[in-house]
């Protein structure tokens, strides 16, 4: 479960740089062929960074559904948006399923905020 969280903060970081050099840069660089060599390198950064993010959001689930009470419930609501994020990273390949991607972010967002505030909740109950 590091292991993702890692690859999925790694990832992020190397795809921000990427735009950082482009909005930089933009106007230095003459040619174009190397801003949109950056640009579809950063795109496809994003898309595959959800092969890694579905896995800590299964991998977090699977520990979650051992606890009795909302923290089973996070668990199996862990289960669609993990899917999501599945078919985000397959998104690379269709234009077609391109919109699944971002709805699997915001979806992983929502399921992220939401065991965070769960957590603190039982961190300050204890």
């Amino acid at each position: 479960m590091i292991a993702a969280g890692v690859t999925v903060v790694g990832i992020a970081v190397v795809l921000y740089a990427a735009r950082q050099a482009i909005a930089l840069n933009a106007a230095q660089i003459r040619d174009p062929a190397v801003v949109q060599t950056i640009r579809d390198f950063s795109n496809a950064l994003e898309t595959f960074s959800s092969m890694p993010l579905a896995v800590l959001v299964v991998l977090t689930s699977l520990g979650l559904l051992g606890i009795h009470g909302v923290g089973r419930w996070i668990g199996w609501a862990g289960a669609p948006v993990a899917l999501l994020l599945l078919l985000g990273g397959v998104s690379a390949t269709s234009a077609f399923l391109k919109p699944i991607g971002v709805v699997a972010f915001l979806f992983a967002s929502i399921w992220l905020a939401v065991l965070a505030i769960w957590l603190s909740l039982q961190r300050s109950a204890a």
